[in-house]
């Protein structure tokens, strides 16, 4: 933004003291206002040209640097796609740090300076974002390599390339850019697994992947992709028997553990050890009685288990369906009702969940609960618009 005290009001501020200045400020001021006036009359060319005469005459203060960036800015935004894109840039952001330097803090230029370089900073991201979008990954992580020259410091330009990277299958890049997000303190659950993804599949160290997983579960210790993926993992290694052993083992002397009797009901859950899933399940809920995950999976385990009744219906013969057809209505009814019931409670631990939200309505809409179905459908519509609730008919 151009610094907005200008104009008509700065003409006679700047009148008021060129009186009184010696002549080669005197000289300053008239080009620096000069350029100013350029600049609001859209002469870009003619701007550009006055700001570097009142740069190169020895008397530029924090208010020259700082319109010299804003001038450069613009140069900058209307020669985006050619070559001399990243010269303006390289100005525009040098021009910003001398204002840093030479503007005291708190003040205005030293305040537009800095949500000047957030600009261009949000203008690049953007872009790179766009470019991902439209699958042109090289693109987007070129953007995402000027975010990283603006802030240097920002890990989000560093995660953006990573992902950008990885889909484009440079996974030394993606790998990389991965690693350094982590070592700047930053974490998410999605970075484990895709460095995990990367060392399986593309390095082939799975040792490495079984640390980088180990990492991730250490800080999400209720994440199930990072659970899956460890199983998926220790599969590959046939080691499944000896982590489910080791599990055991850590709740035979810290039987108090809330994590533990998740990740083993998890586990138990994978073999269709139902029982015994649920059974660690409800400890653990008992434990961390807070804990959406919890009481969510135990919510999954009733729902998929109603599912199973359905579908193993469809196969059943006429005669042996029309026997046992109440007892299996009854099974089928209590795993719906207790699945409701843990569904409602995840509910209000998190209300803007749609995920869960679509659990809902598939539960209130089989148990024959209309009016509560459609309370249900309106909190999608006020969380993701009109026309963002995808596929509400879905079967089981």
């Amino acid at each position: 933004m151009l610094f907005p005290k200008y104009g008509k009001v700065l003409g006679m501020v700047l009148g008021s003291l060129i009186a009184n200045l010696p002549l080669p400020v005197q000289c300053h001021t008239r080009i620096l206002q000069q350029a100013i006036q350029a600049f609001d009359k859209k002469e870009f060319a003619q701007a550009q040209q006055l700001i570097d005469q009142a740069i190169q005459d020895g008397q530029a203060r924090a208010s020259t640097w700082y319109y010299r960036g804003t001038i450069y800015e613009q140069l900058l935004r209307d020669n985006i796609a050619s070559d001399t894109a990243s010269w303006y840039l390289e100005q525009a952001l040098q021009a910003y740090q001398e204002t840093l330097k030479l503007a005291r803090n708190p003040s205005q230029y030293h305040s537009f300076s800095q949500v000047n370089i957030h600009g261009l900073w949000t203008y690049y991201l953007g872009r790179g974002v766009k470019y991902y979008k439209g699958e042109a990954f090289d693109r987007a992580i070129v953007h995402f390599a000027v975010c990283k020259q603006i802030k240097p410091k920002d890990s989000q330009a560093l995660l953006y390339t990573a992902i950008a990277a990885h889909q484009d299958e440079d996974y030394v890049l993606a790998l990389q850019q991965y690693e350094e997000y982590l070592q700047q303190g930053k974490h998410h659950p999605a970075v484990y697994l895709a460095l995990a993804h990367i060392t399986t599949h593309h390095l082939q160290d799975l040792e490495k992947a079984g640390y980088m997983l180990k990492q991730g579960i250490q800080q999400y210790p209720w994440n199930n992709h990072l659970l899956q993926a460890q199983r998926q993992l220790l599969v590959r290694l046939n080691e499944l028997a000896i982590q489910e052993e080791q599990l055991q083992e850590q709740l035979l002397t810290t039987s108090s553990n809330p994590v533990l009797h998740y990740q083993l009901g998890y586990w138990y859950e994978q073999e269709n050890r139902l029982e015994e899933a649920c059974r660690h399940y409800i400890k653990a809920s008992k434990l961390a009685p807070h804990q959406i995950e919890v009481i969510s999976q135990l919510g999954i385990i009733h729902y998929n288990q109603a599912a199973q009744i359905i579908n193993s219906t469809a196969e059943m013969p006429q005669e042996i369906f029309q026997d046992q057809a109440e007892a299996l209505a009854i099974k089928w009814n209590f795993h719906l009702q207790q699945a409701l019931a843990y569904f409602e409670q995840a509910y209000k631990m998190k209300r803007h969940d749609v995920s869960l939200l679509k659990q809902l309505y598939h539960l209130y809409t089989y148990l024959a609960m209309p009016t509560k179905a459609r309370k249900i459908v309106r909190h999608i519509r006020r969380l993701k618009g009109q026309n963002a609730i995808l596929d509400l008919e879905t079967t089981t």
